[in-house]
């Protein structure tokens, strides 16, 4: 769990794949994805160089700029490297690359007046959003995860002031904004102004390849029991917007536990449902 603020910096370029070798697996790699799943494509993301703690729980995480192909071929270059001549430069990018990422559990909750209204017993209980990924998403391809996510795009270089031309270091606001453009572009929920947004845990994926800061998203209708567009929000099926999640869905907060629905979850999902249960992260009104 994070008990602190969380930074980004970003201390530079991640190492080039140089080698020709190398760089012809990658490419090759590459293309393979490309007929495998037109919808891949290329771009600017920033993998993790290292984590810096604070005494108070926070976190500062060092990044570096990358490319989407490269990063998303990396493990077929290094299982590869077994069979490189001993001409090829073994050294280059030796360990596994990492992407820094941003994840969303948005928990809707009534209202007081909603609450004390004559209102469907699971309307008065906290609500989480899931969302079931697309089959042509690179990983967990099916499986239910909450939304929204994605990787952290290099902030603008305009944006960067660094002493020595190399590390710029900001603060959370760089990745509450990439967050909340996930948020629009994955799920367009009408959340409005009260919305409560905090960083509650780092999670680390494996598999994926992923450091990922999880934002707990507390959406509340102060508005009251009125607001037919909080009660369309609720209603079980939420709008899919778009590929990356074809299936949205509203469940009651704990739906997960042993005598709960079964739902296929995506392994980093139920590790943080497991985790927050330990935490107590989202209570009863």
């Amino acid at each position: 769990p994070l008990g602190g603020p969380v930074a980004l910096r970003v201390v530079g370029e991640a190492a080039a794949v140089e080698d020709a070798w190398a760089r012809r697996v990658a490419d090759e790699a590459w293309a393979q994805m490309l007929r495998t799943n037109p919808r891949a494509h290329d771009g600017a993301l920033l993998t993790l160089d290292g984590l810096e703690w604070s005494d108070g729980g926070g976190v500062t995480l060092r990044a570096r700029r990358d490319a989407y192909r490269f990063f998303a071929v990396d493990d077929v270059v290094r299982a590869a490297r077994g069979h490189a001549p001993a001409t090829a430069t073994p050294g280059v990018r030796e360990t596994p690359v990492t992407c820094v990422g941003v994840s969303g559990v948005i928990v809707a909750r009534a209202g007081a007046a909603a609450a004390a209204a004559d209102e469907p017993a699971t309307r008065a209980q906290p609500r989480v959003l899931m969302g079931r990924r697309g089959e042509g998403t690179r990983i967990y391809g099916g499986q239910w995860e909450t939304a929204p996510r994605g990787t952290v795009s290099p902030p603008p270089v305009e944006t960067q002031h660094a002493a020595d031309g190399v590390t710029s270091t900001f603060g959370a606001d760089a990745l509450e904004r990439q967050l909340l453009e996930e948020l629009i572009e994955e799920t367009a929920l009408p959340l409005g102004p009260a919305v409560g947004l905090r960083p509650v845990a780092l999670v680390h994926d494996a598999l994926a390849r992923s450091v990922d800061v999880v934002y707990l998203i507390e959406a509340r209708d102060d508005a009251g029991a009125g607001s037919a567009e909080w009660r369309a929000m609720l209603d079980d099926a939420a709008s899919a917007t778009g590929w990356e999640y074809p299936a949205l869905r509203w469940r009651t907060w704990g739906f997960w536990r042993p005598d709960g629905e079964t739902m296929p979850l995506s392994p980093p999902t139920a590790a943080f449902f497991g985790a927050a249960d330990a935490w107590g992260l989202v209570g009863a009104d």
